[in-house]
């Protein structure tokens, strides 16, 4: 990744893991199996792609996890695949550019 230490990539996943562990651990047991399938499905915008489209599309079609870095993103989404939208941080805006 350019402009991102391995070190802030692997807590980004790691805090975004323990959120998702935390909101399914009423439901079901998670495995570490699922821990690292689902860390190999995480996309970090603006970090690995530039929007959260991007991202979305990048996604394979089993689902995964788009994480989004603080910033405004203009543009609307089609979501097509079971994606979970993370924000992380503060001031994570999205923008509809519906007059585009």
């Amino acid at each position: 990744l350019e402009g991102c230490s391995a070190a802030h990539r692997g807590e980004v996943i790691g805090t975004l893991l323990r959120s998702f562990q935390q909101s399914i651990r009423h439901r079901r047991q998670f495995s570490s199996t699922m821990a690292k399938q689902l860390s190999a499905s995480v996309i970090i915008v603006p970090e690995d792609v530039p929007s959260i489209q991007q991202a979305i599309d990048a996604t394979p079609s089993t689902g995964g996890v788009v994480v989004v870095l603080a910033g405004a993103y203009y543009g609307s989404l089609i979501v097509d695949k079971p994606v979970a939208i993370e924000g992380v941080g503060h001031d994570v805006e999205i923008v509809a550019d519906d007059d585009k």
